[in-house]
């Protein structure tokens, strides 16, 4: 039995990875997609022996090739990458049938993440760099035109700026950038929705069905961070940090998870979810799996060749749990075009199973005891195991608190802090954006800069090449000393760093001095004659 930490699914192959960090594929083996040194079809996982000595760390799945990363940030590919026409030299001369380290434009730089569409790839840097290439139809590259790449190139656009993760759909692309809107303090970033390429059925969450040939904010879902991002064929889905599911799209098989949805929508899923805290997000081509904290799967959209794991081949158009996996603990989950996968844990691991602990990896012995997590089951000793907290899963009683691991603590306090932060937002007045302060004193910028983290550089080398933003603000008539404009508020409101759409209000400088104008407005028409301001929502999921 494989000791599996990842897994990838492609239309008609697949890769997972061992906690060892060896490669296995199977599945159609045209083109050397598998790796095995020939284009015969294999049922069964096999070993990829071309990359032994290589500790891969994660896979990704197109539809002609396959990608892997390793531990020390490298990428090797193989399969037929021929799909892009301007695939010339050197690169037409190497063997797609073994593993090839990926070289040129990345030598030197350190990958943290990779996600192979059908025809193009997407490479994120340690230091938040995004490089696409591949075919350049509809513009999925980013690059600002439609021409393909045959070597990874950075996109330009969001240079500056640190990209967490990045997905790849048949026709658009999406990535979750970082943007600061606190000064020049890295330290609270808040993940935002940049999505490109065919806007056809509204997956892009952009006004209209536009293609955009540059990464563009989803304006409508500015006010939210996000962490994770997945694209199908006609739908683009992101995870919140709150725990929440956002889809846009088509609503076709009722892959938005709403049945009163309609295409072009722009969704928050509840439903099922409305008390679940989503961990993980996955999708096919027209169906979606999710993971929550409890280690629960559900699934919806299209149910055709039994992908949503429900029992039947019925579609769904609400989130619905995947009942043989109840008694399971799910790990990971992945999605390929017609078929899900999940990866799980054992149940609470014996001392036949597990001779050392899971968090030190120390033998266990007369002086180091064991002890079971209540919510991952794994064993670990006292030292490692010695935190209490109520809710955890395999608890018998979840009102009362039970021994879990480091881990799984922390995970269990940001649910239920995240679950109280819900409640008061139901109960009191929403609050403010944040608003963009004004850095008044050079030697706090300085100082500023100097404390911060290495993803500051990028930020900083362009803000001295745009110098022309910290122009001095003339004196008032007061005769009060002179100061500096916020180089951030203003570079956010005169470059163009959210792609084809203007600066989100929210992150203006005169945005705070507008809401105190707004509320005094409505505050005079209220004493005149009371009016009830409602804002708007989002389309909410029938409760079943």
């Amino acid at each position: 039995m494989l000791d599996v930490q990842a897994i990838s699914i492609g239309r008609s192959h697949a890769s997972i990875v061992t906690k060892q960090g060896e490669v296995f594929c199977w599945g159609e083996g045209k083109n050397g997609r598998l790796g095995h040194k020939h284009d015969m079809d294999t049922a069964r996982p096999k070993l990829v022996d071309s990359l032994n000595g290589v500790r891969v760390k994660s896979v990704s799945c197109g539809e002609y090739q396959t990608c892997a990363l390793t531990f020390s940030g490298e990428l090797y590919t193989w399969g037929d990458n021929s799909f892009c026409a301007e695939l010339v030299g050197e690169e037409k001369k190497r063997s797609h049938w073994l593993p090839n380290r990926v070289c040129g434009s990345l030598d030197g730089v350190k990958i943290s993440y990779v996600a192979c569409a059908e025809w193009h790839t997407a490479i994120v840097s340690t230091s938040g760099q995004l490089f696409t290439y591949g075919d350049g139809t509809f513009g999925v590259l980013g690059h600002g035109n439609l021409q393909s790449v045959a070597q990874p190139k950075e996109v330009e656009s969001l240079r500056g700026l640190w990209v967490k993760c990045v997905a790849c759909g048949p026709w658009h692309t999406a990535a979750v950038v970082e943007v600061i809107v606190d000064r020049l303090k890295f330290n609270n970033p808040g993940g935002k929705l940049f999505t490109w390429g065919d806007g056809d059925k509204g997956r892009l969450g952009h006004p209209g069905e536009e293609t955009k040939l540059l990464p563009t904010c989803v304006a409508k879902l500015v006010e939210h961070d996000f962490i994770q991002v997945s694209c199908a064929s006609t739908l683009t889905i992101a995870l919140s940090s709150t725990g929440k599911v956002y889809m846009m799209g088509s609503a076709v098989h009722g892959q938005l998870g709403n049945p009163e949805a309609k295409d072009k929508s722009l969704v928050l899923v509840q439903g099922k979810l409305r008390e679940e805290f989503i961990t993980e997000i996955s999708s096919g081509s027209y169906h979606v799996a999710v993971l929550t904290s409890r280690g629960s799967v559900y699934t919806w959209g299209k149910g055709s060749n039994g992908q949503l794991g429900l029992g039947d081949t019925k579609d769904r158009s609400w989130p619905t749990l995947v009942e043989s996996l109840r008694d399971r603990q799910v790990e990971h989950i992945a999605c390929g075009s017609s078929t899900t996968a999940a990866i799980c844990l054992h149940k609470s691991a014996s001392s036949t199973d597990q001779s050392s602990c899971k968090g030190c990896n120390m033998s266990f012995g007369i002086t180091r005891k064991k002890q079971n997590c209540y919510n991952c089951g794994l064993l670990f000793c006292r030292t490692c195991c010695s935190k209490k907290t109520p809710n955890a899963s395999l608890a018998p009683d979840k009102t009362k608190a039970f021994r879990v691991c480091d881990p799984c603590f922390y995970q269990l306090q940001r649910i239920a802090q995240s679950s109280r932060s819900s409640k008061l937002e139901n109960h009191s007045p929403r609050p403010l954006p944040i608003t963009l302060k004004a850095v008044t004193c050079e030697k706090v910028e300085r100082d500023e800069a100097n404390t911060t983290s290495s993803r500051m550089m990028a930020t900083k080398k362009y803000l001295t090449e745009n110098n022309q933003c910290f122009d001095r603000r003339s004196a008032n008539s007061l005769g009060e000393s002179r100061q500096f404009s916020d180089p951030v508020t203003s570079l956010l409101d005169t470059f163009p760093r959210w792609g084809q759409v203007p600066c989100p209000k929210v992150f203006r400088r005169d945005y705070g001095q507008m809401r105190t104008q707004n509320a005094h407005a409505r505050n005079s028409l209220a004493s005149a004659s009371p009016t009830y301001f409602v804002e708007p929502k989002f389309v909410p999921s029938a409760g079943l």
